[in-house]
């Protein structure tokens, strides 16, 4: 008998296996939205100072380069430009991009959990809001990386579901692949895009097997729907996971 298929349905509410030893190598939130006054960026780092305290607060800058003809030959002009600020705490663990027309924060291993991450992502978005006083988001975003060693006897078939072996047919076995989906997930605005690669070369018998998930949705949406958003797209990258890893309770633990 045919295994029916996950539930597409989106419920917040459901809750997923806390994982003692979660495999999750970096996690990101972005919220980008169109500002409706000039921001100055050169002017935000003392806000930033007074919010970020320990922090290590670098200046972005974007190198444009001009060529020309003129009657002289070729002229080569270049011109660098702040393009806003890389903010990273004090354990290296949050590192945060902000940007005259977004923010992005990343939370890298130890992963501790969306409870402890997002609470410590927000101060970024209250700074971007502050100097760009944007009216609606026009993206939101939510990745994981996660990063699983293979050792002797676990092949990638231990963690994964779903992934072709195109070599079979042949006794043949791929010691890489890079496999990637696009999809939108059904009746709503969602999209997924879930990568699984295996590299090779990485430290491990037989390789690293990588799972990458990327929610996002890409409309205008008030501010005040942001966080319900971010919810529901937070439950679809739990889906995609536990949907797609196996038996992750027992591979990674699960936290009581």
């Amino acid at each position: 008998m045919a295994k029916p298929p996950v539930s597409a349905a989106i419920d917040v509410r459901h809750t997923f296996p806390a994982l003692a030893h979660a495999p999750v190598v970096e996690t990101v939130v972005e919220w980008r939205a169109e500002p409706t006054v000039t921001v100055k960026i050169d002017e935000m780092r003392p806000t930033l100072e007074q919010s970020f305290k320990g922090y290590s607060i670098q200046p972005l800058r974007h190198l444009q380069t001009t060529i020309a003809a003129s009657e002289h030959g070729v002229g080569v002009a270049e011109a660098v430009e702040q393009s806003g600020y890389r903010v990273v705490s004090a354990d290296g663990h949050v590192v945060g991009q902000i940007l005259p027309n977004g923010v992005a924060v990343s939370r890298l291993e130890p992963y501790a959990g969306w409870e402890e991450f997002l609470p410590r992502a927000r101060p970024f978005l209250t700074a971007f809001v502050m100097a760009a006083q944007p009216t609606t988001y026009s993206r939101l975003g939510v990745r994981s990386i996660s990063k699983i060693p293979l050792a002797v006897g676990k092949g990638v078939a231990t963690f994964m579901k779903g992934v072709g072996r195109p070599w079979s047919d042949f006794g043949l076995e791929s010691t890489s692949f890079f496999h990637q989906d696009a999809v939108r997930w059904p009746g709503t605005a969602y999209g997924v895009r879930l990568v699984r690669a295996m590299d090779p070369s990485e430290a491990g018998d037989l390789g690293v097997l990588f799972l990458d998930i990327d929610i996002s949705l890409e409309e205008t949406i008030p501010l005040d729907e942001a966080d319900q958003r971010l919810e529901e797209m937070r439950f679809l990258k739990n889906r995609v996971f536990f949907s797609t890893v196996r038996n992750a309770e027992a591979h990674f633990g699960e936290r009581r």
